[in-house]
């Protein structure tokens, strides 16, 4: 089962929905600012994003997105958990890849990819 992490009011994480939806593909949403990441999905996410060269999903573009220690993602975790709207999205979490932003294309490829596994 796939996740996909929203903001209800965002009109990229309607659109995402949508096409899940109309694709029939089985997923969890969950809302970050009703209920924020826990730190293991937070880690997840960015296990995968590194794990597949994409840039972290944060709207700072002032700052470097880059951890060099377990200990500067958990001051990112708590800075993100108290302004949930710096995270980009929605994002799309499989069990061996991930999409952050809606694209029709990246979400089929996507779907193909964690097909494969």
């Amino acid at each position: 089962m796939f996740i996909l992490y929203v903001s209800p009011t965002a009109r990229s994480c309607r659109k995402a929905r949508l096409w899940l939806q109309e694709r029939h593909v089985p997923f969890k949403e969950k809302n970050i600012f009703s209920s924020f990441l826990s730190v293991e999905e937070f880690s997840r996410i960015i296990d995968l994003l590194r794990k597949e060269k994409k840039p972290l999903p944060f709207s700072l573009p002032h700052i470097c997105h880059c951890f060099s220690e377990k200990q500067e993602e958990l001051e990112w975790y708590e800075a993100l958990a108290e302004s949930p709207y710096l995270l980009d999205r929605p994002i799309l979490v499989g069990s061996t890849h991930i999409v952050v932003g809606f694209d029709e294309e990246c979400f089929q490829n996507f779907l193909l990819n964690e097909t494969v596994y």
